[in-house]
C-alpha cells in the first residue's frame, strides 16, 4: 500500500472512532433527560417518588416471620430464601401449612372489597365499577370540580343538583360509604384564581357547607364522610397557615354536624402522614388532633394518603394512636397506590398492590381507597388507573379483583410474612380455599414453591399476574402437595379444594 493509501485508511479509522464516541455523549444526554423527566413528572404530582424503591424493597419489608391466629406454631419450616440477581433461580421455603390448627380471622376481611375514588372518563370505567356489584368505599373527587368552578352558592348548587353521580341511584345503594372530599374553593368565596385560599367570610363558607349538607341528607343509603381538606400539606392545595386551616376545620366540621349529627366528619387527607404546613409547627393531623381535643371540636376519622411501601402504614397508625390517646377516631387511607411511577408502571405494581392490602390487615386501619378508577388524562405517564382514559386494564386491576372476590367469600383468612414472601390463605364459604402468594423483590428471579397441607389436594387452579393475567397458569399436585414456579414480582392465586 502506497503512503496516501495508508493515509486514506488512518483518517477512516479516526473519522469512524469521533463518530462514535459522538453517538455515546448524545445518547448519555438523552438517558439522563429522561431520567429528569420522569422524576419531574413525580415532583409535580404531589406524591413521593422513592427513586430507590426497587432496590430497597427487600431491605424495607424484611423481618422476622409474622404467623396471625393463635396457633403457637411456626407453620413455616425448613426456609431456603435466597435472592442473588446472578441466580435464574431461587428455591423458595417448602412451606407446610396445618390447616385445620390455624385460626382464621374474618374481622378486617371487608378491608379486601373495592373502595375507589371514582371519576370516570369512559363508559367502559362506569361499567368496570358496576361490574363489582358492590363497594365498601366509594370517593367522589368531583364535588371539588363542582365547587371550584362555580361562579356563586347559586350555581355551586345548580351543578351539585346536575351531577349524575351524586344523583344516582345505583351509586349510593351500592356502596356503604361515600367520602366527599370539602376544598378548592373558587374566587367568589376567597378573592382568588388559584385553589388553595381560605374563605375570607365564614358567614357565606357555612352557609355553603350548610345546603350542601342538606343536600346530600336526603339521599338514602350510603353513609356520608366529609373529609375536609386535601393534602394541605402541599401548597398547591392549601397556600394559609395552619392556624387558618384548623379555623377552616372547624367552622366546615361545626356546620356539618349542626345540620346532620349522623353524618362523620374528619381530615386532613394529608399526603403525607407527617406532612406540614408551615416547617415552624407539627404535622397537619398531629395539629388537627390537638385542635379537636383541646376545643371540643368534632371529629370521627383522621385520613391520610399512603404511596408509600407498608412499613409506612403501620408508622402512620402508631404515630396518631400516640397522640389521639383515649380519643377513638377511625383510621382511613382516603388514598393510596405505588410509590412512584415507575413502579406503578412497572412490573412489580401487581405485587405492590398485594402487599398494600396485607399492609391493611395487618397494621389494622379501618377503610381504605384505591386511587384510582381511570388515568387522570390521556397517556397519563403516572399509571394511577385501573385501566387507562383509552379504556385498557392495567394488570393491577386482577389483582385488585382478586382480593375483592375474596372479600366476599371468604369465611375468615391467615396470612404469613416472612421477609419478602407474603401468604395469605382464605378459608371460603364453598369448604375450599384460596391462597395468595407472592415475593416482592424488585427482580425477575424464577423460584420455586412446594406448598403442603394437613389433607390431600382434590383439585387446584392457578392464575398469575406479573406484566399480564394468565389464567389457568401451569401448577401441579400430588397427594397433600402443590407445587409450581413463578418469577419474583408475580401474584398467584390458587384455588384449592381438599378431600
Amino acid at each position: 500500500m502506497n503512503q496516501n493509501g495508508m493515509s486514506r485508511v488512518i483518517t477512516t479509522i479516526i473519522f469512524i472512532f469521533v463518530a462514535l464516541v459522538g453517538v455515546l455523549i448524545v445518547w448519555s444526554v438523552v438517558v439522563s433527560l429522561a431520567d429528569n423527566s420522569s422524576k419531574k413528572i413525580d415532583q409535580n404530582s404531589g406524591f413521593i417518588n422513592d427513586s430507590n424503591v426497587k432496590k430497597n424493597i427487600s431491605n424495607n419489608q424484611t423481618g422476622n416471620t409474622t404467623n396471625t391466629g393463635n396457633n403457637t406454631q411456626n407453620n413455616t419450616q425448613n426456609t431456603n430464601n435466597t435472592n442473588n440477581t446472578n441466580n435464574s433461580t431461587n428455591n423458595f421455603s417448602n412451606a407446610d401449612y396445618a390447616l385445620k390448627t390455624l385460626s382464621f380471622n374474618s374481622g378486617k376481611v371487608y378491608l379486601f372489597e373495592s373502595s375507589i375514588q371514582f371519576r370516570p372518563w369512559t363508559q367502559k370505567s362506569v361499567n368496570l365499577y358496576a361490574n363489582f356489584t358492590d363497594h365498601r368505599v366509594t370517593r367522589l373527587p368531583n364535588i371539588w370540580y363542582n365547587l371550584f368552578t362555580s361562579t356563586s352558592e347559586k350555581d355551586f348548587m345548580t351543578k351539585l343538583g346536575n351531577n349524575n353521580l351524586v344523583k344516582n341511584d345505583y351509586l349510593r345503594q351500592h356502596t356503604d360509604k361515600i367520602i366527599i372530599p370539602v376544598h378548592g374553593l373558587p374566587k367568589w368565596l376567597t378573592g382568588y384564581d388559584l385553589e388553595g385560599y381560605p374563605p375570607k367570610n365564614y358567614t357565606q363558607w357555612n352557609a355553603v357547607v350548610k345546603n350542601l349538607t342538606i343536600y346530600f341528607s336526603q339521599f338514602q343509603g350510603a353513609e356520608i364522610y366529609y373529609e375536609i381538606s386535601n393534602e394541605p400539606d402541599l401548597p398547591e392545595f392549601w397556600k394559609g397557615t395552619t392556624d387558618q386551616w384548623l379555623e377552616f376545620y372547624n367552622n366546615t366540621a361545626t356546620t356539618i354536624k349542626q345540620i346532620d349529627p349522623s353524618a362523620k366528619v374528619g381530615g386532613a387527607a394529608a399526603n403525607q402522614f407527617d406532612g406540614k404546613i408551615e416547617d415552624n409547627r407539627e404535622p397537619v393531623n398531629i395539629e388537627l388532633i390537638r385542635y379537636v381535643k383541646t376545643n371540643n371540636v368534632p371529629m370521627d376519622f383522621i385520613s391520610w394518603h399512603n404511596y408509600h411501601l407498608i412499613d409506612k402504614i403501620d408508622e402512620a397508625k402508631r404515630y396518631y394512636e400516640t397522640e389521639l390517646g383515649s380519643k377513638n377516631v377511625e383510621f382511613i387511607i382516603s388514598e393510596w397506590n405505588g410509590p412512584s411511577s415507575s413502579d406503578r408502571c412497572s412490573n412489580s405494581n401487581p405485587a405492590l398492590t398485594a402487599d398494600s392490602f396485607l399492609g391493611f390487615v395487618n397494621f389494622g386501619i379501618d377503610e381504605q381507597v384505591f386511587y384510582t378508577t381511570q388515568d387522570d388524562s390521556p397517556n397519563d405517564p403516572l399509571c394511577y388507573g385501573l385501566i387507562t382514559q383509552s379504556d385498557q386494564i392495567r394488570p393491577v386491576f386482577y389483582v385488585y379483583s382478586a382480593f375483592n372476590n375474596v372479600s366476599r367469600t371468604s369465611n375468615g383468612i391467615y396470612y404469613q410474612i416472612n421477609g419478602e414472601n407474603k401468604t395469605i390463605i382464605s378459608k371460603n364459604k364453598n369448604g375450599c380455599y384460596d391462597v395468595f402468594v407472592w415475593s416482592l423483590t424488585g427482580t425477575d428471579n424464577t423460584r420455586n414453591y412446594n406448598l403442603s397441607f394437613d389433607s390431600n389436594v382434590k383439585n387446584v387452579s392457578r392464575s398469575s399476574v406479573k406484566d399480564s393475567f394468565n389464567n389457568n397458569d401451569v401448577v401441579s399436585f400430588a397427594g397433600n402437595e402443590i407445587t409450581f414456579a413463578s418469577e419474583d414480582d408475580e401474584f398467584n392465586d390458587l384455588g384449592v379444594c381438599f378431600l
